[in-house]
């Protein structure tokens, strides 16, 4: 199977590890990126606010038939859950959660409400002073 990391950056042992499971692609925006020097291919992209980023990705996938893409990177996230029936549709799974999850947990006060609903202890929190 073939795994795609996305911001290698300096995740050597991220790399290593998952090398004993998959052939591991790297992508990330810099050369320099010392995990590029572990995976098996690297490719130079774009940083995830370029426009073309998601399509760099999709001709990544496409071209290395890679199984599995997982996200290093949180600015990426929300953009990449965009194309996630894209990348379904030429066999890449997109290892990551739903813009639901995304969205709570990007959000302090509504992961702490989501806890408090489904009864996960959390420590009391406070949105205002005035509440304490």
């Amino acid at each position: 199977m073939k795994l795609l990391l996305t911001a290698v950056g300096k995740r050597v042992q991220l790399v290593k590890y998952f090398k004993n499971h998959f052939e591991v692609i790297g992508a990330d925006c810099s050369n320099l990126a010392p995990a590029s020097f572990f995976v098996s291919r690297f490719y130079r992209i774009s940083h995830c606010d370029v426009p073309k980023y998601a399509d760099e990705l999709m001709q990544i996938c496409q071209k290395e038939k890679v199984n599995i893409i997982l996200p290093l990177y949180e600015q990426e996230f929300i953009l990449l859950d965009a194309y996630r029936k894209q990348l379904k549709a030429i066999g890449t799974f997109l290892m990551l959660s739903n813009k639901t999850v995304l969205a709570t947990c990007n959000d302090k006060w509504a992961t702490y409400k989501f806890f408090l609903d489904n009864d996960i202890n959390t420590p009391k929190s406070y949105i205002s002073l005035e509440e304490g």
